[in-house]
Formats: structure tokens, sequence, C-alpha cells
């Protein structure tokens, strides 16, 4: 009992001599120095909590929406040696049958070029209005199911099974949505839902309508092109799945 008290006493004895020297250093000290000191503080604080919270957010933000708008809770992808995933209608019966997966998506992706003042063109040594990119075919349904692409759609409509001529672009390759510049980065310039488009890609070249832009704040989205996954077979030659 007596060991108890003598360290509430001591306890009380430092909280008075702390308030004192406190006092006495804001008396005889400079307000302008009082100042200073609070706000290195302030910016001690922010440094330590706020900005970190804020990064830290932003982080899982992003994390986030590449999982909910992109990759899910598993992303298969083709192994280091391979340019395709081998026995894919294999593997998506076995996701089919899975009791625990609530949807599922899969996508054709080969590297190719979108032109849209082809038919413009006075001199063939004129530049072009074209970017390069991933072209990705897509059954439209299952993707919206899974990553609920309609709802990016920041001008015109979503595809369905019957626009083989239909084409979605990513936002991040339209001037208008992306004005900025960049070492290596061409983008479309005056280019609006219903032009004509010109698609190049694994050595054929076809001719869509833009049926749409979209716009996710993830990049295998906004920097990339969708077209129906048959259309985008029988391009690149694939009768193979």
């Amino acid at each position: 009992m007596k060991i108890a008290k003598l360290k509430i006493e001591k306890y009380a004895i430092s909280l008075r001599v702390g308030f004192f020297l406190a006092l006495r250093q804001v008396r005889r000290s400079s307000k302008y120095t009082n100042g200073l000191i609070i706000f290195v503080m302030v910016l001690t604080f922010l440094n330590l909590v706020v900005v970190r919270g804020i990064l830290v957010g932003l982080l899982e933000g992003s994390t986030e929406a590449y999982r909910s708008k992109y990759a899910g809770d598993v992303l298969i992808t083709n192994l280091p040696k391979k340019n395709f995933i081998e026995n894919s209608p294999n593997i998506i019966s076995v996701i089919q049958n899975m009791p625990w997966v609530e949807s599922y998506s899969y996508r054709y992706v080969e590297g190719g070029e979108v032109e849209a003042n082809y038919k413009s063109k006075i001199r063939m040594d004129e530049d072009s209005n074209s970017t390069a990119g991933s072209i990705v075919g897509i059954n439209p349904e299952l993707e919206d199911a899974f990553s609920g692409m309609s709802l990016k759609l920041v001008e015109g409509r979503y595809m369905n099974k019957n626009d083989a001529e239909g084409i979605l672009i990513g936002a991040n390759l339209l001037r208008k949505y992306l004005d900025i510049e960049a070492p290596g980065l061409t983008l479309l310039e005056d280019v609006e839902v219903g032009d004509r488009v010109r698609l190049t890609v694994g050595g054929n070249r076809r001719e869509f309508t833009v049926l749409g832009f979209l716009q996710s704040k993830v990049d295998q989205i906004d920097f990339r092109i969708f077209v129906l996954d048959t259309t985008l077979r029988n391009m690149i030659g694939r009768s193979d799945y």
C-alpha cells in the first residue's frame, strides 16, 4: 500500500515539474519559436499518420480495383515459355464444375494496331491516326458477369454475341481521355462512337465499328481493345482454342 502511494506521489511530482517547465518555456521563449515548434510537430504528425494512411489507401484501392475489375481471385496465365495456355478447354471445364466458383471469364490476347484515318489519308507518307496495343477477344456475356465490363462504359454501348464487327476501345488510347505526351505513346485522334476503324492483328486487317469506350482505372482495360473472341480467333488463325 505504501509502495503504491509513493509511486502516485512521484508521478504527481513529475507532472507538476513537467507542467512548470513547459509553462516557463512558453513564457520565456519567442512566440515565433513556439509557432515553429508547433508547425514542425504538425508536419511530423501528418507525415507519420495522414500521408502514410493515404499511400496505403491508394495501394489497397488499386489492388482491389485490379481484383474486382480484371483479375478476380484467381488469374490463370500461360507458362513463361509458352505463348498460350495449353488444354484450355479442359481447364475451363474444370472451372465450370467447381461449386465455389461464382463467375469466370476467358480471354484471347494478341498484339495489334488500330487505325482511324485510313480513308481520309491523301498521301501514303502522311502520318496515320493509329495506336498499337493488346487486342483482347472476349465472350461478352461471361466477361460482363465476371468483371461488370458494361458498367465501365463512358460512351456508347456494350457489345453482344452478334457484334462480329464491333469493337470497344480503352479510354487511355484516346486523346480526348488521356491528353498527355510521352515517349512511345501514340493516341487516337477524333474518334467517336459509330466511326469505322481498321484493326490489324496476326497479319490480317479488318474494318470494325466503334461501339463504345471503356474507362475503369485499370490499365489492363483502359489500354486495351476488345472484340468478340470468335472474331479474334479467326483473325489470328487459331482453331485449337
